[in-house]
C-alpha cells in the first residue's frame, strides 16, 4: 500500500478547513453539520472524520490557521525598524482584507458569527482572547523595545497601541462584512501613516 505523504496529508486538511470555512459563513456554527462540510469537501463522513473528531475541533483549526497569517504578518516588527515597521506590519495585518474574493467574504462572514458565539460560549471566547494576544503581545513588546531604544516617542503607552491595533482590527473586519465596497486600501494606508507617526 502506498505511503500517504505528508503533502497529501497538508492538502486534504487544507481542503476540509476551507469546506468548513464556507459552511460556516453560509450556516452558522449550530445549523451546519459534520456531513454538510464533508460534501462541500468533496468526502465521505468517514474521511472528514479521520481528520477531525468534530466540529469544535475544526473550529480550533480555522483560530490556529488565521493566527499563522497573523504571524506572518507581524515578522515586519524588525528591531530597530521604530514606529514604520509598526505601520508595515499593521499594514500586512490589514492586507488580506483588501482582496475581494469569495474566501474573504466567507472569512468575515465566519468571524462576525464566532463573535456572536463568544458571548454565550467560553471556549470560543477564549480562542478569541488567544488569537487578540498573540496580535497584542508582540506589539506591546516591540513598542515597549523601541521606545526605550527611542526610536517611538517616549510618551507612546505600549498596551494602549497594541489594544488600539487590535480594536483597529475588528473594526475594520465588521464593516467590510456590512460593507464589501469599503476602501481597505484607504484605511489600511491612514492607519499607517498614523502609526508612522509615533516615532
Amino acid at each position: 500500500m502506498p505511503r500517504v505523504t505528508q503533502a497529501h496529508l497538508d492538502a486534504r486538511h487544507r481542503q476540509i478547513m476551507t469546506a468548513a470555512h464556507r459552511c460556516f459563513a453560509r450556516r452558522g456554527l449550530h445549523e451546519t453539520t459534520m456531513q454538510e462540510i464533508a460534501d462541500e469537501a468533496g468526502l465521505s463522513a468517514g474521511a472528514l472524520y479521520r481528520y477531525f473528531e468534530g466540529k469544535e475541533a475544526l473550529i480550533e483549526a480555522l483560530a490556529d490557521w488565521g493566527r499563522e497569517f497573523k504571524q506572518e504578518a507581524l515578522e515586519e516588527l524588525s528591531p530597530g525598524g521604530g514606529a514604520k515597521a509598526l505601520a508595515r506590519a499593521v499594514e500586512a495585518i490589514l492586507g488580506p482584507l483588501e482582496v475581494d474574493s469569495a474566501e474573504t467574504d466567507a472569512a468575515l462572514r465566519l468571524d462576525v458569527r464566532l463573535w456572536g458565539e463568544a458571548l454565550d460560549q467560553p471556549a470560543i471566547r477564549r480562542l478569541f482572547r488567544q488569537e487578540m494576544a498573540a496580535l497584542r503581545d508582540p506589539i506591546a513588546t516591540f513598542v515597549q523595545s523601541e521606545r526605550r531604544a527611542g526610536r517611538i516617542r517616549r510618551d507612546v503607552d505600549p498596551e494602549a497601541v497594541a489594544e488600539a491595533v487590535v480594536a483597529l482590527l475588528a473594526g475594520l473586519e465588521l464593516q467590510k462584512a456590512f460593507d464589501p465596497e469599503l476602501d481597505v486600501a484607504r484605511y489600511a494606508r491612514t492607519i499607517g501613516k498614523v502609526l508612522g507617526s509615533l516615532g
